[in-house]
């Protein structure tokens, strides 16, 4: 487990995520009861993101019933991140769905969350990645190094960030990120955006 190794040697920080679980499996389920009553749009392509049903969570257009089981569920996400909200969606990844690499709008957007609320037991690709900055490691022994001038810095070390269901990523702005190819299945996680400190 090369990442739990990472994780050990360097420190989270220096992956640039965490992972939390925020939502007991209680609350888990009623996120993912919620989630089936909001209105989706079937999107082609929409910035970065491919083949995806995206449901935004606009609280004034919530009839009762959706306002009284987000509320709390809102909250502990929005407390557990410890900055304003910006915006919360829904995207349900299936068969041929991703999301391209990229970072967020650092203009508008500090800190964002990213919920597995569920995972078909079919489910196959479709997991987070996360591009690590590179750094020499100077202790390594090798026989042939061709590629010298290779610098240190550039985000292009992919890290698969698995998820649980219920589990929460957080990332910063800047931390490049995508989701690989969904080969079968179903994901369905929910983005949370924080305005910067």
């Amino acid at each position: 487990m090369y990442v739990q190794e990472f994780i050990l040697t360097y420190g989270v920080t220096k992956l640039g995520y965490s992972r939390e679980v925020v939502f007991n499996d209680t609350e888990l389920a009623q996120l993912y009861e919620f989630y089936k009553t909001v209105k989706a749009e079937r999107i082609k392509q929409y910035y970065n993101l491919f083949y995806v049903k995206k449901s935004d969570i606009r609280e004034p257009e919530l009839n009762y019933e959706q306002r009284l089981a987000w509320s709390p569920l809102r909250e502990k996400i929005d407390e557990a991140a410890g900055l304003t909200a910006y915006a919360h969606y829904f995207l349900e990844y299936k068969t041929h769905s991703f999301c391209r690499s990229h970072t967020d709008n650092e203009e508008e957007i500090g800190k964002t969350g990213v919920t597995l609320v569920h995972a078909s037991d079919d489910l196959m690709g479709g997991d987070s990645i996360l591009y690590l900055k590179y750094e020499k490691d100077n202790d390594y022994e090798f026989d042939v190094n061709w590629y010298r001038d290779t610098p240190e810095g550039g985000e292009f070390v992919p890290v698969v960030a698995r998820q649980d269901e219920g589990d929460t990523l957080w990332y910063d702005h800047n931390q490049k990120h995508a989701v690989g190819l969904v080969e079968s299945g179903t994901r369905v996680v929910l983005i949370s955006w924080y305005k910067g400190a």
